[in-house]
């Protein structure tokens, strides 16, 4: 009966289906109990009515609609694991490789101390009576003190010290993984599994909010996943605030602080016993080579779920820093001068084909539909991997919070990027592997050290081989100019353009993230899409939601119409052309209102004759305009001859030379912007002046 009905099925046509399933109704219970259930109660009740079947003992077991029935669930089944990309065998095996499917692109190694349990007990597993001290000083490694979680450490110290030693490693200075893992535990316990009543800043309060929401998704049934994503998303913020606090703690400021290995170096050198052993465990987490490198791992998007015990150890440490530092750096990092840096944002609306790219992006998150229609396209497109695909759906509930988006969209774009980069360009650099530099979004500082995803020209590997060949970037044929363009516009440019996942990843925009932590306590993410007021760094979400949108489509060769007539705007060779234009022109409007000779009437009235001499002096203080224009026209030719037309990829290499001029004229556009901006001050300082005059004559 079962080998007929399959056969019955293949050949029947859609309307015999349809009959079927109608009649099949009075079983909706059974379909949607198989459907809506883990793999193994699928299974089970399979072989439960398999045997019904066989055995005669259901009334309907000679109904070929039961037999339809069972194997529309083999085909649900099957269709399940194909599109997961796991077996059809289940065993005990099958969470290892959902979870191995999630840290594709992390080393063996890496993923094993990631998913490392915590072990009280020391080598020796005999219950000796150094083993229960042992597991004494354990459970005192993190205390809670007038209603705040740190690390007590005196106990921490003797437990390294009895752990090294243990482990026959006295004269190693780094903490063992072990040790680190055991201490990311006992933070889970406390400020987790604990009925301690705590009082944190209310930034630590948004990240434990983040916590306790309800990410129930009809579209993913995987409630474990969706939680080890949320404690990711939390993770990656608390990394930022661990290198905000190292910062107060060596008393460095922002766009003044050298790199974090250097802060955690100055910490080991210090005359603080606390503040050294602090060193070793920052070392250990946070750093690469002997370290897990933790921080990078999850900000270039090479890890799309944690465990939760990684995330307290984070909070902890920031709670503990901030207790060392005997002053609130919530408090003193919320308050930085972010002005420069909100203008970096604010100024894309002075470029038309900028603007034209952030109102694309607000009318998509100005609507559910659109965000939810903006969702399917990632999701069934190539771009994002499988393992970051719920990553990516739960990014999009936090699109009005541009800090908190930036955290989770910046590195979901460069992992995808990165792939992307590695296929063109046949590279095997798409797993972080340890103690090898990544190949990263941006990062010019260390581009000799590693290569970066949007760089023209690929690194050869040997800086002292002269000979050696140098190979263009694939990927920018692959994305095209002007979407390259447009990526190294918002990620990897000079100083002045807005270089989103560096800025957020490194504290700079601080005083706005902790406003939006403070909210989420208030926010049903899940329920609406409310948000807190306006902010001035709307236009970042803007930016990546209309990005995300074009890299949704990238898979196709026609180029998404929106960056159809992109070209650089923050380049060098654009930054030089734009400051000769603003002189040229400032000049230009200078020299107008001196030939309207407005000034002149007023000469008569001048007893001193100071005003006769001004009049005579001004025309002589300015060069010719048409001398002016000719000098900004070749300039514009030797520079942006392009200028009109459609950016190739040619013309992004052609650039990548005069880019290289461009940045040696540092000074030069310097010393422009001061002119124009002078130019300008001064026309407007004279045209008030005649006002003024006129206004008293009448």
């Amino acid at each position: 009966i079962f080998f007929c009905g399959i056969r019955g099925i293949i050949v029947c046509n859609l309307k015999l289906l349809h009959i079927l399933r109608t009649r099949l109704e009075r079983y909706n219970i059974i379909v949607r109990a198989f459907l809506g259930s883990k793999i193994t109660a699928q299974v089970a009740l399979f072989v439960v009515l398999l045997i019904l079947v066989a055995s005669h003992a259901a009334p309907i077991a000679n109904d070929c609609a039961m037999v339809c029935l069972m194997f529309l669930m083999v085909l649900q089944f099957l269709s399940r694991q194909l599109a997961s990309g796991l077996s059809t065998c289940h065993s005990s095996r099958f969470r290892s490789s959902n979870e191995m499917n999630h840290l594709q692109y992390v080393h063996p190694d890496i993923r094993q101390t990631l998913e490392m349990e915590p072990d009280d007990s020391t080598p020796a597993e005999k219950d000796t009576a150094a083993s229960r001290s042992t597991r004494i000083v354990v459970d005192d490694l993190v205390v809670v003190e007038n209603s705040v979680c740190i690390i007590n450490w005196n106990s921490l110290e003797e437990y390294i010290e009895r752990k090294t030693q243990a482990l026959a490693l006295q004269n190693c200075r780094e903490i063992s993984m072990n040790i680190m893992v055991n201490l990311a535990g006992k933070c889970e316990t406390v400020l987790f599994e604990s009925n301690n009543k705590f009082s944190f800043p209310g930034p630590v309060h948004g990240l434990l909010a983040m916590m306790e929401k309800n990410y129930a998704d009809e579209e993913n049934d995987d409630l474990e996943v969706q939680q080890k994503t949320a404690n990711l998303i939390a993770t990656a913020i608390a990394m930022n605030m661990i290198e905000s606090f190292v910062r107060h703690l060596t008393m460095k400021e922002h766009g003044h602080a050298p790199l974090l290995k250097d802060m955690i170096g100055q910490l080991s050198k210090s005359e603080d016993r606390v503040r050294r052993i602090l060193s070793q465990i920052l070392s250990s987490l946070l750093l690469p080579n002997t370290g897990l490198n933790l921080r990078n791992l999850i900000w270039h998007g090479f890890v799309p779920i944690i465990d939760r015990r990684w995330l307290a150890l984070s909070i902890v440490l920031v709670l503990s820093m901030d207790n060392i530092s005997h002053s609130s750096s919530f408090i003193d990092d919320g308050n930085n001068n972010n002005d420069s840096n909100v203008e970096c944002i604010q100024s894309m609306r002075e470029h038309d084909s900028l603007s034209k790219i952030l109102d694309y992006g607000k009318n998509i998150q100005s609507s559910r539909i659109k965000i939810k229609q903006l969702q399917g396209q990632l999701l069934s497109s190539d771009f994002i991997p499988p393992s970051h695909k719920t990553l990516c759906r739960m990014a999009l509930k936090y699109v009005r919070y541009p800090v908190i988006f930036a955290s989770i969209v910046g590195p979901l774009m460069e992992n995808s990027l990165r792939i992307v980069w590695c296929n063109e360009n046949n590279q095997n650099q798409a797993i972080a592997k340890p103690g090898v530099y990544y190949v990263t979004l941006d990062g010019h500082g260390q581009k000799d050290r590693h290569d970066i995803l949007l760089l023209l020209f690929l690194s050869n590997g040997d800086d002292d081989d002269e000979q050696a060949e140098v190979l263009r970037n694939a990927l920018v044929y692959r994305l095209g100019a002007p979407l390259m363009a447009l990526l190294v516009d918002l990620f990897a440019s000079p100083t002045g353009a807005p270089n989103i996942r560096a800025s957020v990843a490194h504290g700079i925009y601080n005083q706005f993230l902790y406003a939006e932590l403070q909210s989420l306590e208030k926010i049903a993410l899940c329920e609406d899409m409310n948000a807190p007021e306006p902010s001035p760094l709307d236009d970042m979400s803007n930016a990546l939601i209309s990005l995300l949108d074009v890299l949704s489509d990238v898979e196709h060769e026609i180029q998404h119409p929106l960056i159809q007539s992109y070209r650089p705007i923050y380049s060098f060779s654009a930054l030089l052309s734009r400051q000769v234009q603003k002189v040229a022109e400032g000049i230009e409007s200078f020299s107008q209102l001196l030939s309207e000779e407005r000034h002149t009437k007023f000469v008569s009235t001048d007893p001193s004759g100071i005003r006769q001499q001004i009049c005579d002096v001004l025309p002589n203080q300015s060069i010719s305009i048409s001398y002016i224009k000719d000098k900004e026209q070749d300039i514009h030719m030797f520079f942006d001859s392009h200028q009109g037309s459609t950016w190739t990829v040619e013309h992004t290499f052609q650039e990548s030379h005069n880019n290289h001029i461009a940045s040696k004229c540092g000074a030069a556009v310097l010393l422009l912007a001061e002119v124009a901006q002078a130019v300008e001050a001064s026309r407007q300082e004279l045209e008030c002046a005649i006002d003024e005059l006129e206004c008293s004559a009448e």
